[in-house]
């Protein structure tokens, strides 16, 4: 069997509707379902070496009623590789609010916290003071009220 991780040797993620759920709190309404059910998901993500990241706002992404019951489940979700996080410390899912579908839009905002810049304090340079355009401005702005 081919791993995804012999594959793609980097950080990986992937975002889509898995249409499994990974414990009884991601369902609510309609049947109740052995425990055995949630092993499927909980087994694949074991072998390709992969983690549900956690998520923000309303906890399902799916809904439908079905007869008189109003069904919600999690079925949609991100699942990323166990590096994903040494890159992209900061991800945050979100999920978004349901419009015209029975799924509701899923939002990841990931920001690499190696390639953010460290923000430099303010150094006057000497040879600003060589442009006579800087003098007005300068005069204008440093007067302070007391």
């Amino acid at each position: 069997m081919l791993q995804l991780n012999s594959v793609f040797d980097l950080p990986w993620c992937i975002i889509r509707g898995f249409n499994e759920l990974a414990n009884p709190s991601e369902k609510r309404g309609g049947k109740h379902y052995p425990l055995s059910k949630f092993d499927c998901l909980n087994n694949f993500l074991g072998r390709i070496n992969a983690i549900s990241i956690p998520f923000t706002r309303y906890p399902f992404t799916w809904k439908k009623r079905i007869h008189t019951h109003l069904i919600y489940k999690r079925l949609d979700r991100v699942i990323l590789r166990n590096d994903w996080v040494n890159f992209y410390p900061d991800s945050i899912i979100r999920h978004g609010t349901f419009s015209c579908s029975d799924h509701c839009p899923i939002i990841l905002s990931a920001t690499n916290s190696i390639q953010r810049r460290k923000k430099l304090p303010f150094r006057f340079q000497n040879f600003w003071c060589h442009y006579r355009q800087l003098d007005p401005i300068v005069e204008e702005h440093w007067q302070v009220h007391i």
